[in-house]
Parts: C-alpha cells; sequence; structure tokens
C-alpha cells in the first residue's frame, strides 16, 4: 500500500505541476513534454500496481483517463484538465 501512495503522490505532483504551468504560461513546449512523459510513466507504474493488486476499479479508470490525457499532451504539448487525487 505504501508503494501506491508514494506512486500516487508523485502523479499528483506532476499534474498540479503541469496545470500550474500550462495556466501560467510558465513552460516551454520541452518542459511540458518532460513533465508529461514522467507523469505518464508514474500513472503506468499506478496501474501496474492496481492491475496486481486488485485495486479498486473506479482507481483503474481514473488512471486510464489521465493516461490517456496525457497521451495526447506528449505527442500535441496540449495539456489537459486531468487531476488525480
Amino acid at each position: 500500500m505504501e508503494l501506491l501512495a508514494n506512486i500516487k503522490r508523485l502523479a499528483g505532483i506532476l499534474m498540479e505541476r503541469l496545470e500550474e504551468g500550462s495556466r501560467e504560461k510558465t513552460l516551454d513546449q520541452a518542459q511540458t513534454r518532460m513533465l508529461s512523459s514522467t507523469a505518464l510513466k508514474a500513472l503506468r507504474l499506478w496501474q501496474e500496481v492496481l492491475n496486481g493488486d486488485d485495486g479498486s476499479v473506479k482507481d483503474l479508470e481514473r488512471v486510464r483517463a489521465v493516461a490517456k490525457t496525457l497521451e495526447g499532451t506528449v505527442v500535441g504539448s496540449n495539456v489537459g484538465g486531468g487531476k488525480v487525487e
């Protein structure tokens, strides 16, 4: 459970930084891609843990939705409004 909590916290921090940087226009395209890519990796790891841990279906669906949004961000550099809680 501690691993899941740490991954969730990391993903949340990365998503907050992306949202803040997008809103305030403080991130350039390279920084946005790097943060998006890192957040996507964290979300995939979170998804793996949930799959192996028989995690909540709601959590798994939320991770998948945010990951899909981030995949578009990494390709198109448009930060979406996915938030991890």
